[in-house]
């Protein structure tokens, strides 16, 4: 979803609005299943952050920051638990609107 929708238009593209439906109507169930998963753990892979967690934040944070979907919806408490937890940390804030030289 995150190409049809962010890298698409940014390269010059024109987003394929039908692929892009399918691409988030897939995700929505996919977030379902997250929510499952996270209401007997912390984090995806269990009670510890993982790579699992960290290799998600970039990608949801371009969605959700597009209001493409919504990751603090009540409807899944234990999403909006998780991503309210690994986007809050330090080392995503320092880094989540770009890198600058400190040369």
């Amino acid at each position: 979803a995150t190409s049809e929708l962010v890298f698409k238009p940014v390269y010059g593209g024109v987003t394929d609005e039908v692929r892009a439906k399918e691409l988030l109507e897939s995700l929505e169930t996919n977030l379902d299943v997250y929510d499952k998963i996270l209401s007997s753990h912390k984090y995806l892979a269990g009670d510890n952050i993982t790579l699992a967690d960290i290799f998600h934040i970039p990608y949801a944070n371009l969605l959700h920051s597009a209001k493409h979907i919504n990751l603090e919806d009540a409807k899944r408490p234990n999403l909006a638990r998780w991503w309210k937890d690994i986007s809050s940390r330090p080392a995503w804030q320092s880094v989540k609107d770009g890198v600058s030289s400190s040369a």
